[in-house]
């Protein structure tokens, strides 16, 4: 289903990927349970303030725990979440459990856009932009 993205009542989530976070891959770590309960916190704000729609990059790290956190916060708010994929099979090279996980989430998303069917250098910044550009937070 395509939805019309409303720039003025859209976010946009990406961040770091799990080699620059103090977890790494453990997200079962206190510390992470934390980052996400402060996250949640943030995008219950987010949605108080008439933020209808996310758009997520869909990386590993930062952006599938946005998007795991969305799909609960989804259960009791009217929101949108948009997957924006930079290229076919971006996640070729994750291991297993990081693919199923990323096709899990793809999957309960309320949209995906693919931007480009072959990964080319600068296809990630181009996703960034499309994001920013789509977007008012």
């Amino acid at each position: 289903m395509k939805i019309h993205i409303k720039k003025e009542e859209t976010a946009t989530i990406t961040g770091h990927r799990p080699k620059f976070l103090p977890w790494g891959y453990n997200e079962d770590k206190q510390s992470c349970k934390n980052f996400k309960k402060e996250v949640a916190k943030i995008f219950n704000k987010l949605i108080d303030n008439k933020i209808t729609t996310f758009l997520t990059g869909m990386a590993e790290g930062f952006d599938m725990i946005g998007t795991e956190i969305l799909l609960e916060l989804r259960k009791k708010s009217e929101i949108k979440i948009i997957a924006i994929v930079p290229c076919i099979n971006q996640e070729i090279k994750w291991n297993s459990f990081q693919q199923r996980r990323y096709w899990h989430l793809l999957s309960q998303c309320d949209d995906v856009i693919i931007l480009t069917r072959t990964y080319y250098n600068g296809c990630m910044n181009d996703r960034n932009k499309y994001m920013v550009n789509n977007s008012n937070i």
